[in-house]
């Protein structure tokens, strides 16, 4: 599956560090597109009244928005749940049940469930007694964990002879669907994929039936390809560590100090007890909704989510995350040695999506650091020649709760991080005493509404969008009001946005320099 991680930071894929750093953020693909169309002709109101929202007894809500210029549909299923939900000791359980969403039910995905079950329960237990065995530290037994080892690798082989590998991905295949995915988000999970249109009902079946029912075969041989994962993308990938050191320095209690992934050591001893508990207190109908666009009719939607979706039993609401961020007092600053060439990058703190401020930031996101025609490229890159790449985004590692304006830039050969901050700083301050020109402001107002009306114009990109919006914002609706909050945007606003938060102060400043033998290294001219 994906790792989050494509969204809003598509933006970044433009170059290998914008896109590097996009893998440690979420994802939507876009499928199925339903033809071009000219941002002077979108006319909001008329989007609008193609959507039909329905909620479910049991709480399940669902967006609907029919398209029938081809006969197809894409979904997207956004449950409010993600790795700023886990406990400590737990991070990365919401990525490894994105996985288990994969590996069927007791229908799909087994050759016998009764003697399958039995084999997981043993599996399990045989864990559990491993688990604390290790526990005893230097007591521990180390001829009882060999034996327990290969008890487990035993019981492990029975099981998997009686598992249908990937017999869910099969049946939609067969059935013509593309883009079958998922990803896990500080502030949600995703599963999506597109279907021919009169596969619908068989679509209903699939999808509510792996959320009602689902089995968590090869727990623990999964959790094993996660902390692959892990090594792959963050342990021995420099931007991995880099980012996983900026929320770690930027945060101190909020939990997007984690990231998605999960610390190792977490991973190395989740239990299947903890998925369990996991998925009964998130995976909660009241907790998730699902958009379905395309070549689809509102009352037969409707008509199968009464049948199969309404059997998801409702439990307790889940619990909301109370801890906050405590306000910044004073700049943080970290190094990070690494065999890379180097990198720079900053963090601000700023208020969350809903905050009144977020249309200036995200102007000043744009006037910064996004695209050719963005201040720092046009003198860094363009310019001075001193980056590789620059970048800024405003919404890290998350948007549910308060976040990160980040600024970044990939040092050319014979320049410094050092160098880099200077001139980051410099533009900043340029924005804050001078703030930003009209000819920058309009041009930013044209290319957010193209861009916006583009990502609109595939199934899959607007089923994402209005389901994010439904949890996120609480309707669908805003999603159609977004470009008149970026056009309402003032020279001003952006001015003061920078002023409010853009300060030293408030800023968490990382460099990555290349560690060259027994020396650590950050080249200068």
């Amino acid at each position: 599956m994906s790792s989050r991680m494509d969204r809003a930071a598509h933006r970044f894929t433009r170059r290998v560090a914008l896109g590097l750093l996009a893998a440690a953020i979420c994802g939507f693909a876009v499928v199925g597109s339903a033809g071009a169309r000219s941002s002077a002709d979108w006319d909001p109101s008329q989007l609008k009244s193609q959507v039909t929202k329905f909620t479910l007894p049991n709480g399940l809500r669902f967006v609907v928005m029919e398209r029938h210029d081809t006969p197809v549909f894409s979904f997207m299923t956004h449950v409010n749940s993600g790795s700023v939900d886990e406990a400590a000791g737990e991070t990365g359980l919401a990525h490894m049940f994105e996985h288990m969403a994969f590996k069927g039910t007791r229908t799909i995905g087994t050759k016998d469930y009764g003697k399958e079950k039995k084999l997981l329960e043993k599996v399990d237990a045989l864990f559990m007694q491993l688990y604390a065995e290790r526990d005893k530290g230097p007591a521990a037994d180390p001829q009882r964990i060999t034996a327990l080892q290969e008890q487990i690798a035993a019981a492990e082989k029975e099981a998997d002879a009686l598992v249908e590998t990937n017999e869910f991905g099969q049946a939609i295949d067969r059935a013509g669907g593309v883009g079958l995915n998922a990803s896990t988000a500080q502030d949600g999970t995703y599963y999506y994929y597109s279907l021919p249109s009169n596969r619908l009902e068989m679509w209903a079946l699939l999808e509510s039936d792996r959320f009602l029912d689902p089995v968590f075969r090869q727990y623990y041989k999964e959790r094993d390809v996660v902390i692959e994962e892990r090594r792959m993308r963050v342990d021995s990938q420099p931007f991995g560590q880099f980012i996983e050191e900026m929320q770690g320095v930027a945060f101190r209690a909020h939990p997007y100090k984690n990231s998605t992934i999960g610390h190792r050591s977490d991973l190395d001893n989740l239990t299947l007890e903890a998925a369990h508990r996991f998925y009964d207190t998130y995976y909660t109908p009241q907790n998730m909704v699902v958009a379905v666009v395309g070549d689809v009719y509102p009352a037969e939607v409707k008509r199968l989510a009464e049948k199969y979706f309404s059997k998801i039993p409702r439990r307790a609401d889940p619990p909301v995350v109370r801890t906050q961020e405590p306000v910044q007092k004073g700049q943080r600053r970290f190094v990070l040695p690494g065999d890379t060439q180097p990198i720079f990058g900053m963090g601000f703190h700023r208020p969350d999506q809903t905050h009144t401020d977020d249309p200036a930031l995200s102007v000043l996101g744009s006037v910064l650091g996004d695209g050719r025609t963005s201040r720092l490229y046009k003198r860094m890159v363009k310019d001075e020649k001193s980056a590789l790449a620059v970048g800024s985004f405003n919404g890290f590692p998350g948007s549910k709760y308060p976040t990160l304006f980040i600024v970044f830039a990939v040092p050319n050969s014979g320049f410094s991080p050092e160098q880099m901050e200077t001139v980051s700083f410099e533009e900043i301050k340029k924005v804050q005493d001078g703030g930003i020109t009209d000819e920058e402001l309009t041009r930013i107002k044209t290319q957010t509404r193209a861009g916006f009306i583009r990502n609109l114009e595939g199934n899959q990109g607007l089923a994402g969008a209005l389901a994010e919006y439904e949890i996120l914002r609480g309707s669908w609706e805003k999603l159609f009001d977004e470009v008149a909050r970026i056009e309402a945007v003032t020279r001003e606003q952006v001015q003061q946005a920078a002023r409010t938060y853009l300060t030293v102060e408030n800023s968490t400043v990382g460099h990555m320099v290349t560690k060259s033998g027994d020396k650590t290294v950050a080249k200068s001219n």
